[in-house]
């Protein structure tokens, strides 16, 4: 079946690590390649029930994922301590079934985040992100994803603060930043941590796509962003991707 119409497309492309995520934050800033991500393993599988022992640099948050998984499929996707990108795509084919009913499609991609596309219906802004919050809540799409992300880029598992503290001194050192903020307030603004709620999640990744609208190449309407800043762009999710190397 042909892909339906796209009226509309809002790039949810944040870089908030999840340390109990997205950290997510980091949804968007996966490794292009695909494969399981790195990060721990699982010592026994937890068939009866039980949750699996992890171990490795994101065991705590393999565990906590897996204890408020809200379906049988996100904790089969955790159960062995990976997480591959075929496994991104069941959840997200689990987050279209419950989106679509309301004219609503997600994507994922390991470079690009989540595109969200509105393919009928006219729900307003804000009845599509309830819609959206709702549906990711059912199915725990963006929170894995993000989970994902993090053993992939960061399989140290890197402090959050201090890899955010790296990357706001990459964009410092690129002139990136659009208005003067400080190391210590950017932290406080975009740093999530270990236990943040999805509001907590979907309210930080809102404030950094504001702050750094210049580098979206959408506006939320899902318009082209006529301030896009494409060479600007590409430094910046170089800087979020591996700062220490820019």
């Amino acid at each position: 079946m042909a892909k339906p119409h796209i009226d509309a497309t809002r790039r949810r492309r944040g870089i908030i690590r999840i340390a109990g995520l997205l950290g997510m934050m980091t949804v968007c800033l996966a490794l292009a390649a695909c494969g399981p991500g790195g990060g721990t393993n699982a010592q026994q599988a937890g068939i009866d029930g039980s949750t699996p022992t992890f171990s490795g640099p994101y065991a705590d948050d393999f565990s906590t994922e897996y204890e408020q998984a809200p379906t049988d499929l996100t904790r089969d996707i955790l159960r062995d301590g990976t997480i591959t990108e075929a496994e991104i795509q069941e959840l997200y084919a689990d987050l279209n079934r419950c989106l679509q009913p309301y004219g609503l499609q997600s994507d994922y991609s390991p470079d690009g985040g989540e595109t969200m596309t509105k393919f009928r219906g006219s729900l307003s802004d804000e009845e599509e992100s309830k819609v959206w919050k709702n549906c990711q809540s059912r199915t725990g799409a963006m929170r894995i994803a993000g989970l994902y992300s993090r053993t992939r880029n960061n399989p140290s598992n890197q402090d959050d603060e201090a890899l955010d503290r790296d990357i706001y001194r990459c964009f410092v050192k690129h002139d990136l930043l659009p208005e003067p903020i400080s190391e210590d307030e950017y932290v406080r603004s975009f740093t999530v941590g270990t236990g943040a709620t999805q509001d907590e999640l979907t309210q930080a990744m809102q404030r950094w796509n504001a702050f750094f609208a210049d580098y979206m190449e959408f506006l939320p309407d899902g318009n082209p962003n006529p301030d896009y800043d494409k060479s600007g762009a590409r430094q910046f999710w170089d800087c979020n991707t591996d700062p220490e190397r820019q």
